[in-house]
């Protein structure tokens, strides 16, 4: 059985398209992870480039520096914070959509629910190279 000409074109094209998506898709979820995790690493690095950029900038004296640097590495101390906090708060809010849709399943569905929890739990963890922080307690917030 032989194919015709055509088809076999159109197919070579279709194979290309689809070996070109999943490479992309792949490089994509690669380079996404490398920055997540990048600025998941250090949160001195945002002071020291913005240390930098103001020494360069404001040509500031070696004694503004010193009484500066502090400032800066303390807020990027608390950009840190702020995003475990939301990565902390993301965990519960999704936790709180399980337990109420849970609600409304069968035993089979519950069952079938706590698989895709894990299935996602995993997909974090690959992503994120770690686990999610732990959620806070009591229900979740979005609006602080």
């Amino acid at each position: 059985m032989s194919i015709h000409p055509s088809w076999k074109v159109g197919l070579s094209l279709v194979a290309i398209f689809v070996a070109g998506a999943a490479v992309g898709s792949l490089l994509t979820i690669a380079v996404i992870r490398g920055k997540v995790r990048q600025a998941d690493q250090d949160a001195s690095r945002l002071a020291q480039a913005v240390m930098q950029r103001m020494e360069s900038e404001l040509k500031l004296t070696a004694a503004q520096s010193e009484k500066i640097r502090p400032i800066v590495e303390h807020a990027g101390e608390q950009f840190r914070g702020l995003q475990v906090l939301a990565m902390a708060r993301i965990r519960r809010i999704l936790q709180d959509v399980d337990h109420k849709v849970s609600e409304h399943l069968t035993a089979e569905q519950r069952t079938q629910l706590n698989r895709l929890v894990q299935e996602r739990q995993e997909r974090w963890r690959r992503f994120l190279g770690r686990e999610l922080p732990d959620a806070p307690k009591g229900p979740p917030d979005v609006t602080r």
